[in-house]
């Protein structure tokens, strides 16, 4: 796997992955030790992309086995757009990787109706910048899952 291609965040280890290039680190983390609240999982897109690579998907495939494990049949996915670009192009871009995220958790065995999906804009940033920066921490959509 490209470590620039997603972050993984699974319950209760914090860490940075050896060799990954500085600002698009691939690290593990969580809200709560058990996965069963509050688990997410990150994946991140390519610079104008909305497309999921190979690496993304098998992230994805995590979550949806995560979710199957835990009973959680709630999922949300949340994306985002670096600051490059005018406002609706941001917040077209963070549409079409919500879209094929969901796209993805769908053909993985997930029902629609299980999913929401929200294009978040330059929202929430991982990494604040000004406008127009390019920042591939902030290219990402994040996946919850809840009961």
């Amino acid at each position: 796997m490209r470590c620039g291609a997603f972050v993984l965040m699974i319950a209760g280890v914090l860490g940075a992955a050896a060799g990954c290039a500085p600002g698009r680190p691939a690290f593990f983390d969580t809200q709560a030790a058990d996965p069963a609240h509050a688990s997410k999982f990150i994946v991140f897109f390519d610079y104008r992309s909305a497309t999921p690579s190979p690496d993304m998907r098998e992230v994805i495939g995590e979550a949806v086995r995560v979710a199957h494990d835990n009973d959680l049949t709630h999922l949300i996915v949340i994306a985002h757009a670096d600051g490059v670009g005018s406002e609706s192009y941001k917040k077209t871009l963070s549409e079409k990787r919500a879209k094929a995220v969901k796209a993805v958790l769908i053909a993985d065995g997930v029902p629609e109706d299980d999913i929401a999906a929200i294009a978040n804009g330059t929202g929430d940033p991982l990494a604040k910048t000004g406008p127009d920066m390019f920042e591939p921490q902030n290219r990402r959509a994040v996946i919850r899952l809840d009961k």
